[in-house]
């Protein structure tokens, strides 16, 4: 699965974007699962911004995550965990 997204909201979730391979009720990975959320995106007031699970590619560069200091920094940053890609991010609101 290959799946772009640009200038779109994430916001007011547990996980703004969560990208895994699997499903609870569909068994094991079917394949890559390749996910650019860039550029000009939002994250935030979310509990995790972007969180990309093992075997998978999360590309969240140039996006916005809540803070100029970007994600992982506390206080309103949204943060960026598994194998989500965020460097560089923007320092202002989109």
């Amino acid at each position: 699965m290959t799946a772009t997204l640009t200038g779109n909201k994430l916001s007011h979730f547990n996980t703004g974007l969560f990208v895994t391979q699997t499903s609870p009720t569909e068994g094991p990975p079917g394949g890559q699962a390749n996910v650019t959320a860039s550029p000009s995106n939002s994250f935030y007031s979310n509990g995790t911004g972007a969180n990309g699970d093992t075997g998978t590619v999360l590309n969240v560069q140039e996006d916005w995550w809540g803070c100029a200091q970007g994600p992982n920094m506390g206080g309103v940053c949204n943060s960026a965990i598994g194998t989500a890609a965020f460097t560089s991010w923007l320092t202002v609101k989109p």
